[in-house]
């Protein structure tokens, strides 16, 4: 519907307080390869805030373990139990899950504790490359003609 109307009721929603453990009814609205948006009515997590939102549950949050296809879990009109994992109320979006919190599968943890490095250090190699390279005998190139007589 409305992105401005949606955006007040999130942000309602955020400022009332939800239960992020707390499952409630939606409707599923539309399937796509990558999850479901669910629409929900936000006066069934607080107080007070009335209208409805639609979130997205990502494939990754149909059900506990392999999900293959979202079509596989949720067709468009079933109702289902979701909860609301996160709120983003600048970007007017909403992270759903239909499973509980313990069943989410753990962020994968990168070497290094650093998100935009993909090596350890001692994955990397030595630090000190360039000097070593410079240590080693290198061979000479020439430019020159090459002649081939048919």
């Amino acid at each position: 519907g409305d992105r401005e109307a949606q955006k007040k009721t999130i942000a309602g929603l955020a400022d009332a307080g939800y239960d992020s453990d707390k499952f409630v009814e939606g409707s599923v609205a539309s399937v796509l390869d990558f999850g479901a948006f669910v629409r929900f009515d936000t006066s069934q997590l607080a107080e007070g805030v009335e209208g409805e939102l639609d979130g997205l549950v990502h494939i990754s949050a149909l059900q506990a373990g392999r999900t293959n296809a979202v079509s596989d879990v949720v067709s468009v009109g079933d109702t289902v139990k979701i909860r609301v994992k996160n709120l983003d109320v600048d970007g007017g979006k909403v992270g759903l899950s239909m499973i509980s919190k313990e069943d989410e599968p753990k962020p994968r943890e990168r070497k290094g504790g650093n998100r935009n490095q993909r090596w350890s250090p001692d994955e990397m190699g030595a630090s000190d490359w360039a000097d070593t390279m410079k240590d080693l005998e290198q061979p000479q190139f020439v430019n020159g003609p090459f002649v081939i007589q048919r």
